[in-house]
């Protein structure tokens, strides 16, 4: 549902995008990012760069990181620039006045999502955290508070994408509580460092996804998992770690560690499956990654906009892994009505999960 059209708001609004912005500059520092870009694409065209591959690697996924970072407060500043233009041709406009705060809500949205980047910066802010909440000596009253507390507090963590494990609680004596303690994991990779672009990352929040281990038959093929266009192409710099259960175990976030190719299928609109993105996720040993649409012989970093839209059918091989290893593949939020799988033991070749999708009866995923 938009949001309604309140002009007299909008002053108000603007200054406290521009403050936040100029908060945001002087933490970022774009001046900086640029010549830490510069030094970095120095470094990747030296003639010896990939000699260490290594090395090569993490120089490379720091280029990556730090230019989203530019690139993301950069679109955001020019967004926030043309807000007050917007807002003086709204006042006669009521198109205009409707896009501006369509455009208001969008980089408030974004600039909420920096500032909770910024203070998730720290070397150990992506840990575990126990929080423990005490009622102290206010009797029933404070007792009722701290469990008030104690929801707001895993609110906040579950709304955030954290695990929150609840450790203990002891009751109040009338009502409430009188301690509670819990456990916050550090929060996993987000879907935007997976596909490398925010924007696309918003189609899969709240959607589903799934990862999947090639069979032993056909190890090193990728294959769509759906019918639809391709049209861009992402491949993301990264280390070569094992993806195996020792790999899981001891590597953190080890899908957005290793190098991956994203490549996106635009669905049938009559699908009602939108865009369906899958992952190839490179692991040790795996030389090059080869995908349909692009002629390399290892898709090159960066994004890639097909010159001719890849039209594919579901089974239609989309990549190879010049030795194997995993995919991941990722659903809009509505896209499937069920997601899921008997637990038990799988028999190669039988369906992993079922997918129902709008207008009908469902299918194998």
């Amino acid at each position: 549902m938009a949001e309604a059209v309140n002009i007299e708001s909008v002053p108000a609004r603007i200054a406290a995008i521009q403050a936040n912005i100029e908060l945001l500059s002087d933490y970022l520092d774009p001046v900086e990012l640029e010549r830490e870009i510069e030094r970095l694409e120095s470094e990747m065209q030296d003639p010896a760069f990939w000699d260490d591959q290594d090395k090569a690697a993490k120089v490379s996924a720091e280029h990556s990181s730090t230019q989203k970072k530019l690139q993301s407060f950069r679109a955001l500043e020019s967004e926030a620039g043309d807000l007050d233009d917007m807002a003086e041709m709204a006042e006669t406009d009521a198109e205009m006045a409707t896009e501006l705060v369509e455009q208001l809500t969008s980089v408030e949205a974004r600039l909420e999502e920096l500032e909770e980047a910024r203070l998730f910066s720290g070397e150990y802010d992506s840990g575990d955290a126990v929080v423990s909440v005490h009622a102290g000596a206010g009797g029933t009253d404070s007792q009722d508070w701290a469990e008030i507390l104690l929801r707001m507090y895993l609110r906040w963590a579950e709304r955030r994408g954290f695990d929150v494990e609840l450790d203990e609680v002891s009751e109040g004596s009338e009502a409430g509580i009188s301690s509670a303690t819990f456990l916050v994991k550090g929060r996993s990779y987000r879907v935007e460092d997976l596909v490398g672009d925010a924007e696309d990352a918003r189609r899969y929040v709240g959607g589903a996804g799934c990862v999947v281990y090639l069979s032993p038959r056909d190890y090193h093929r990728v294959h769509a998992p759906v019918a639809g266009v391709v049209r861009t192409v992402r491949s993301l710099p990264g280390d070569y770690y094992p993806v195996n259960s020792i790999g899981l175990r001891h590597v953190k976030d080890l899908f957005v560690r290793n190098r991956r190719v994203a490549i996106a299928i635009d669905t049938p609109e009559a699908s009602g499956l939108g865009r369906v993105t899958v992952v190839m996720v490179a692991a040790m040993v795996v030389g090059r990654i080869t995908v349909s649409g692009i002629d390399e012989r290892d898709v090159p970093l960066g994004t890639h906009e097909l010159a001719r839209p890849l039209e594919v059918q579901k089974g239609d091989e989309l990549g190879i892994f010049h030795l194997g290893s995993t995919a991941v593949v990722l659903f809009e939020r509505g896209a499937f009505d069920r997601w899921g799988a008997a637990e038990g033991p799988a028999r190669m070749g039988s369906p992993l999960a079922f997918a129902a999708t709008p207008g009908a009866n469902g299918g194998a995923a």
